[in-house]
């Protein structure tokens, strides 16, 4: 988004869930304009506080050191978590919640922002437990959660979309808004005056040094889009190098040819899981998916193909490269 907006469209910008948020809404009163953008960061702060796997408060965390038993959860981690399970049915578990042993077991134990400043050498030892999101077990009448023994989740992604989601249905009724959730989008309605929200795609980051420039654009209107990569979040082990993208046949950063898959779908939670798994299931597999379920979606792979899916054809503008 450009920050060169008209009057009536009010900014909030703040941190949250490890990523930069910034929310737009368009209103003529200025004073409820502050009051729900206040409204909405209070919103990310407390699901982060109750869905990050990086707090050892948080609720997440209390299940994961409580597999092996039955326990009780919220509404809101239930309705992220069955959200979650229920995507990686759908994605036939390329999107796989269940990994947070592999995430860890290959260096992914602390945010981003802190991977840079410390040793990874060593790790990649311990169990993984991958692929085993079919094991959990829920109690529906009594929203109780039962975690394997030794199976923890990590519902970083989906948690941050779902919240990006809630806040959009928060702004509703007020006018015209959008939620960049870290590079999960969510519009609601268009602003006056246009057809939707502008959205630029930008091509694969390279170096912190260059900034990286708009591959396409497209207008965002009651739907969401999300970008998933390995082109950012990537580190070393030992000489290796690593991503947060696992996938859940082998435990360990996906061998894939592509290297950063854009989704456009109706929730922010469809686009997240299925971002996820096309990117993980590669090039063939992951479109060939995308196709079948008629998704908008466009994959940059390693060697600087483009690959688009013809719904998604028909919403975007290519940039001259």
């Amino acid at each position: 988004m450009n920050d060169a907006f008209p009057d009536s469209w009010h900014k909030n910008s703040f941190h949250a869930m490890g990523s930069e948020m910034a929310v737009w809404l368009e209103t003529s009163d200025p004073d409820a304009a502050a009051a729900a953008l206040a409204q909405v960061k209070a919103l990310f702060e407390r699901n982060e506080q109750a869905l990050s796997r990086f707090r050892s408060d948080s609720e997440l965390s209390r299940l994961n050191a409580c597999s092996g038993q039955w326990i009780a959860v919220s509404d809101l981690l239930w309705q992220v978590l069955t959200l979650a399970l229920e995507m990686a049915a759908v994605t036939g578990g390329f999107f796989d919640p269940t990994l947070l042993n592999a995430l860890e077991q290959y260096g992914y134990k602390v945010t981003y922002e802190e991977l840079t400043f410390i040793d990874l050498s060593g790790l990649g030892s311990g169990p993984s437990y991958p692929g085993q999101w079919t094991a959990v077990k829920l109690n529906q009448a009594r929203h109780e959660v039962f975690l394997p023994a030794g199976l923890r989740i990590d519902l970083g992604g989906i948690a941050k979309g779902f919240t990006a989601q809630q806040a959009v249905n928060l702004l509703r009724d007020m006018g015209p808004c959008l939620v960049d959730a870290g590079g999960d989008l969510v519009a609601g309605d268009a602003p006056v005056g246009f057809p939707g929200w502008s959205i630029a795609v930008s091509s694969p980051w390279t170096n912190e040094n260059q900034e990286p420039a708009d591959l396409c654009t497209l207008w965002l209107s009651n739907e969401a889009v999300t970008t998933s990569g390995i082109d950012y979040r990537r580190w070393q082990i030992d000489g290796r190098p690593a991503h947060h993208l696992i996938d859940p046949l082998s435990g360990s950063p996906a061998l894939t040819d592509g290297l950063t898959m854009t989704v456009l779908a109706e929730d922010a939670a469809q686009a997240e899981a299925w971002a996820t798994a096309a990117l993980v299931a590669g090039s063939d597999a992951g479109m060939e998916a995308l196709l079948e379920a008629d998704l908008a979606g466009l994959m940059v792979t390693q060697d600087g193909g483009i690959l688009v899916t013809p719904p998604m054809h028909e919403r975007l503008q290519l940039q001259p490269v």
